[in-house]
């Protein structure tokens, strides 16, 4: 066992996937249960990965559901992150499936009743879960008649018209779920999870997702060009929502509002009916008919319709567990992260970059590199010393890294360098403070709205100089925030004290 974040004691590791690790453990405090997710340790250094796990707190702390897993704390573990979450009891509806490979419709709808009640409350909040998969349902303990279902893994979510945290072009997801127009370019929207619901209502009555099967770019071609086919047993209700949520035109899907409803009356109207047998391997689960005018795509262009089949026959590379595909055409990459299973795998779509490959297998050196320019001393001018930096830091929540400088010449030299994600705006603030009293005693000094962009991921503020008293230590403070922003917190990061 463990002791992690002072209270908490690892007992055993419950789960995983590419981010992280899940693990029961026990709060020493209250004698409580939990379940703890803890980033992984070689990913603790990617501002990126860093920003999108911890957007998952951010998300799940503004939402509180019966049917959405609560975080409880959030912890930092060395360099690393850890979430402290609600443990549900049961394992997940992927453990369900693979005992047992399809379940009694009326099970099934029960379920699925918990499972459209969170998005509802997650879209009324302005959030797409954008990941909605077997994997991130958990299963408690049956209250009543009812299971209790829980939604969890909002770390790819985003919230609904502000800037994401995925790069520019980029479609985060798991390739057995996605739904059509974000593979065709288009914005996840709360629809974009009412298509994977209907996916995955397939799959608990038949026992594999329609489109499931083979190469990554051969499962993303098939939600574009076929429909799911129906096989005898499945319901004509039950048929109805899988038609009614898995149609290629967004706007006509039903909201996950309306699912609750609907799912809610399917579990009284399939009481009694048998699970179906499991769909053979070899079986086709989509029908060989192209999509109907109403489901009809926004792009229809020749080089749009061959995508996959050009996907598929310019592989690049594998290495590391990761895909990267030519797509032939407009766009560019699919990199498709495998994970234990198939099942588990994510699929992310890039905007092209001639040295996108090679660059990958330069990224370990590369990160290596920039932690120890974080310390090198960089020349200044003016009669200054070296500008010395601390290391950079991040604050939970924000889409950001700063290190705070200083240099000591006529006068003390502070600036600042913020790291942050393209389409990220944001407002910094640099002080002096005493080391010992904690007083300010200059500053602060403002940069307002440092745009960052694909190309400039890094901004500086400053140098602005102060005098303070001699004979004292002192130390930079740099704090910054995203403007209008209420949802997201300021974030701080302190130099270490110096003499002056």
């Amino acid at each position: 066992m463990r002791r992690i974040g002072g209270s908490y004691v690892l007992e055993e590791q419950i789960g995983g996937g590419a981010t992280g690790t899940v693990w029961r453990a026990i709060d020493d405090t209250t004698g409580e249960r939990v379940a703890i997710k803890l980033l992984r340790d070689e990913l603790a250094s990617d501002p990126k990965i860093v920003m999108r796990f911890v957007q998952e707190r951010a998300i799940l702390t503004s939402l509180s559901h019966p049917n959405i897993v609560r975080v409880r704390d959030l912890l930092t573990i060395g360099s690393s992150l850890g979430l402290v979450m609600d443990l549900v009891s049961g394992g997940s509806l992927r453990d369900r499936l693979r005992e047992r490979r399809t379940l009694p419709p009326s099970e099934a709808a029960a379920i699925l009743t918990g499972v459209a009640a969170a998005l509802a409350e997650a879209h009324r909040q302005g959030i797409v879960h954008r990941d909605l998969k077997p994997d991130n349902v958990l299963l408690g303990e049956a209250e009543g008649t009812d299971p209790k279902v829980r939604l969890t893994d909002f770390g790819v979510a985003r919230i609904i018209d502000s800037p994401g945290l995925t790069t520019t072009g980029a479609l985060v997801g798991t390739p057995n779920y996605l739904a059509p127009e974000v593979i065709d370019g288009g914005e996840p929207t709360p629809a974009t999870d009412v298509y994977a619901f209907g996916v995955l209502l397939y799959e608990l009555l038949v026992g594999r997702p329609p489109y499931a099967g083979g190469p990554s770019a051969a499962v993303l071609g098939r939600h574009l060009e076929h429909v799911p086919r129906r096989y005898d047993g499945i319901a004509d209700a039950m048929w109805q929502v899988i038609e009614a949520c898995t149609g290629k035109a967004p706007d006509r899907r039903p909201t996950a509002a309306d699912l609750v409803d609907r799912m809610g009356a399917l579990v009284v109207a399939t009481a009694g009916l048998p699970a179906l047998t499991p769909l053979p391997a070899e079986a086709p689960a989509v029908s060989s008919r192209p999509p109907g005018p109403r489901h009809a795509r926004r792009s229809t262009g020749t080089a749009r319709r061959a995508a996959p089949a050009a996907l598929i026959a310019a592989c690049l590379a594998v290495a590391g567990g990761v895909l990267v595909f030519q797509w032939g055409g407009d766009r560019a990459q699919v990199a498709h992260r495998m994970a234990a299973r198939p099942e588990s795998a994510h699929a992310s779509v890039a905007t092209p970059t001639p040295t996108a490959t090679a660059a990958a297998a330069r990224r370990p050196a590369a990160l290596a590199q920039a932690a120890d320019r974080n310390h090198r001393p960089e020349a200044t001018s003016g009669g200054y010393g070296p500008q010395l930096c601390a290391r950079f830091a991040w604050s939970f929540g924000q889409p950001a890294m700063a290190q705070p400088c200083h240099a000591i010449g006529p006068a003390v030299r502070l600036s600042g360098k913020v790291r942050a994600l393209a389409g990220a705006r944001i407002d910094v603030t640099l002080k002096l403070v005493d080391a010992v009293t904690g007083r300010t005693v200059a500053g602060p000094f403002r940069c307002r709205a440092l745009t960052f962009t694909e190309r400039t991921r890094e901004r500086t503020c400053g140098g602005f100089e102060a005098n303070p008293a001699r004979g004292r230590r002192y130390t930079v403070v740099l704090t910054w925030q995203v403007p209008d922003q209420t949802r997201v917190p300021p974030g701080t990061a302190r130099g270490g004290p110096f003499g002056w």
